[in-house]
């Protein structure tokens, strides 16, 4: 999130950690007007369709609170909670996710703060998760067969540009030595030139995936979109929170009961 612009990036998953880049698009306007934050709230509702026709709304919405908290938590607030959650990129947390309660200032009492009625934020790992990356998009291409590797990252036919590309390897590593050349640690760097705003949002989706609440895991996840026998869908392939969900068959879905799980970001910069 910027000062006048909110970016939103999409991903989804799928058997054997195949993931999908969905969507990556920008809301334009002033963030300190209330009509910016409307267009948020409709994109935490968008609904997105597979080549088969089966729909995919969100499970979860992650947006960046650190820049402007004061801001972006009222935000949240209003939101149905259970989807949307306010996060934190932080470098040196040794896992994907951690969430705790910020314990927030008490009006009128200075030096006091209160975990009454705080917000649940979601801290996220980025340097784990840039590291992931890099091991995922160094994957080779298949040559004989047509079915994508696990851990595939698939990324849309239209609509992603150049300048998206690198944005999402907009950052690298450096080996950090001391006078006597002895290894100090490493640290990640942005590329001179490059913006980064589809690499944090994937990080954060990725972070929803891998956390501590409840990604789907293991054998028998279908592929997306995969129907039964009588045409309903099956389990949700899509990963990122409260373990497996079933999907509902078309009736269902229509009078609004069913809910596709996939992971959003919000990038705050």
């Amino acid at each position: 999130m910027g000062k006048d612009h909110i970016e939103v990036g999409v991903s989804a998953w799928g058997r054997a950690r195949r993931r999908w880049l969905v969507d990556h698009f920008r809301i334009e306007g002033n963030t300190q007007l209330p009509k910016v934050w409307e267009e948020a709230a409709d994109a935490v509702h968008r609904v997105y369709r597979n080549a088969e026709g089966v729909e995919f709304s969100l499970l979860k919405f992650f947006i960046d609170t650190s820049a402007w908290p004061e801001i972006v938590k009222p935000w949240v607030r209003r939101q149905n909670q259970q989807i949307v959650m306010g996060c934190d990129g932080l470098d040196h947390l040794d896992q994907a996710v951690k969430v705790e309660v910020q314990a927030e200032p008490v009006r009128g009492m200075p030096n006091k703060k209160t975990r009454i009625g705080a917000l649940r934020i979601a801290q996220v790992g980025v340097s784990l998760l840039k590291a992931e990356l890099v091991g995922v998009l160094s994957i080779p291409r298949p040559e004989s067969s047509d079915e994508a590797p696990p851990d595939w990252l698939h990324l849309p036919k239209q609509g992603f540009t150049k300048e998206m590309a690198k944005q999402l390897v907009s950052e690298r590593k450096v080996i950090l030595r001391d006078a006597n050349g002895r290894l100090t640690g490493t640290r990640w760097e942005r590329i001179e030139g490059r913006r980064a705003e589809v690499l944090d949002c994937h990080n954060y989706a990725v972070g929803r995936r891998t956390g501590r609440m409840g990604p789907l895991q293991g054998p028998g996840l279908r592929t997306l979109g995969e129907k039964d026998r009588r045409g309903r869908c099956r389990d949700q392939v899509l990963e990122g929170g409260g373990g497996p969900r079933r999907s509902c068959d078309r009736r269902a879905r229509s009078e609004g009961r069913g809910r596709s799980p996939q992971a959003c970001s919000l990038r705050s910069l």
